[in-house]
């Protein structure tokens, strides 16, 4: 399986550990469904086919909610 990197600076990674907590997710579960999510919106050049479906929700999360909003994804 393809792995995915990338350096978050230190205020967004504690963000992104706790909004995994609070969706009930483990990090790596919840950065996938990001990336998906991130995809949906904004498909890239190459496809990323091995993220689909790696990603399991956990009951009661809501998948069309903002995950990182749209001004953080600049930065």
């Amino acid at each position: 399986m393809p792995t995915l990197s990338f350096h978050a600076t230190e205020p967004l990674s504690r963000r992104l550990r706790h909004r995994a907590k609070a969706a009930k997710l483990p990090l790596s579960a919840y950065l996938a469904e990001t990336v998906e999510r991130g995809l949906a919106f904004e498909p890239p050049k190459v496809a990323l086919g091995a993220l689909a479906g790696t990603a399991k929700l956990a009951a009661g999360y809501d998948p069309s909610a903002p995950v990182i909003p749209a001004n953080e994804w600049a930065r």
